[in-house]
């Protein structure tokens, strides 16, 4: 009876491994098709550059397309830039974007504390939202 038992826990351990390892393979070729399809400048695009010695990672700009917003892309790249700040040992991330209330809540969202709310001086075009955001994240 223990070794049937025995038997049967390793049969369904495999299972398991197996499944897991399919559905794995399926979120990995989901996110090749969907990051495959956005890459050009037309869909996104962000400038940065390393403040104080490397101690900041300060993007400067930062926009993605309407269409491919509400997907988690913008947030899924802005992790890829907190990440590149981490491995290259900045303490900080700092943001400066346009955008009014919809940047500052996606920000929010994604870990950043807003510093500042600046109010447009001179007439804006092609810019959205009413005021730009400075924001911070600890890396």
């Amino acid at each position: 009876m223990i070794i049937y038992l025995n038997y049967y826990l390793k049969q369904t351990k495999t299972i398991i491994l197996i499944i897991l390892t399919i559905t794995q393979i399926v979120i990995f070729i989901l996110q090749t098709y969907y990051t495959s399809t956005m890459f050009s400048n037309r869909d996104f695009n962000f400038n940065y550059s390393w403040e104080h010695d490397g101690d900041i990672l300060y993007v400067n700009h930062f926009w993605i397309n309407e269409k491919h917003r509400g997907h988690g892309r913008a947030s899924a790249i802005l992790e890829t830039l907190v990440r590149m700040a981490y491995y290259e040992d900045a303490k900080v991330i700092q943001i400066s974007i346009g955008g009014g209330e919809k940047s500052e809540e996606f920000l929010n969202r994604n870990g950043f504390h807003i510093i500042r709310k600046r109010e447009y001086d001179f007439e804006v075009k092609d810019i959205e939202g009413s005021y730009g955001i400075d924001a911070v994240r600890r890396v």
